[in-house]
């Protein structure tokens, strides 16, 4: 996919390439638009290029290990 200016100065900006700029910043934010927003980018920019780029979302689950429900294992 040819790059949208945007997104190139964004890669320029932060000096890491898309392809682990953007999913890194989804996963670590849990939303396309909120790492959308930190990026200075639409979420449809966003989403097009994750698309484009064979992208899929995928819900993972994990237990908080400071939950009071959380068990010690052993």
């Amino acid at each position: 996919m040819g790059r949208p200016y945007r997104l190139q100065e964004v890669e320029e900006q932060h000096g890491i390439p898309l392809d682990q700029l953007i999913p890194d910043t989804v996963n670590r934010l849990g939303s396309q638009k909120a790492a959308a927003d930190e990026l200075g980018v639409s979420q449809a920019t966003l989403s097009v290029w994750l698309k484009l780029n064979g992208y899929t979302a995928r819900t993972v689950y994990v237990q908080d290990q400071e939950s009071e429900h959380a068990t010690a294992a052993g």
